[in-house]
């Protein structure tokens, strides 16, 4: 076998390996519950690049204190984590919006949402940033006032603080 034809069988050899590969992974995707729509409205983002050069993306980082002064003061608090997660306990008051499941909250948390308000979003722990993706995402849409809690439930919930929920 020629050197050229050995080329171009592994060439086409790798185009399928990632056609596969692909396929594979957009089924994977469509079937997981934590899926990521990658059709979902993205209308309402052409001020993006603009935001994205103002003030830490448009949302600030608190901590625990800061959270519950917030909270006093009629903040709106906003679950990130999976609906198990929420079911398994969350911060009182707090309204689920799943990042991972982005398409099917937007349209029945935003309307409950003032884009002024104060709104706090948090997630498991220091460690999980999908509290900070989401309010990314929020502030892309026109929303201001965005505090990420930091924390999130398990500095919550070692603090002793109020909890919804649970089994």
């Amino acid at each position: 076998m020629k050197p050229v034809e050995i080329f171009k069988i592994s060439v086409v050899q790798a185009a399928v390996l990632t056609l596969i590969a692909l396929g594979v992974a957009f089924a994977y995707n469509s079937a997981s519950e934590s899926g990521i729509d990658p059709f979902r409205d993205r209308s309402g983002r052409e001020n993006v690049n603009r935001k994205i050069m103002e003030k830490n993306y448009g949302v600030t980082i608190i901590d625990l204190e800061e959270t519950i002064k917030l909270i006093d003061r009629g903040a709106v608090l906003i679950d990130a984590r999976t609906k198990s997660a929420y079911e398994r306990g969350h911060i009182p008051g707090a309204i689920l919006f799943d990042y991972y499941m982005f398409h099917k909250y937007v349209d029945l948390v935003l309307p409950q949402l003032d884009p002024t308000q104060n709104t706090i979003i948090y997630c498991e722990s220091p460690e999980c940033g999908v509290s900070e993706l989401l309010a990314r995402e929020l502030y892309s849409l026109g929303y201001e006032n965005l505090h990420v809690f930091r924390g999130g439930f398990l500095a919550w919930e070692e603090r002793g603080r109020p909890v919804e929920g649970g089994y």
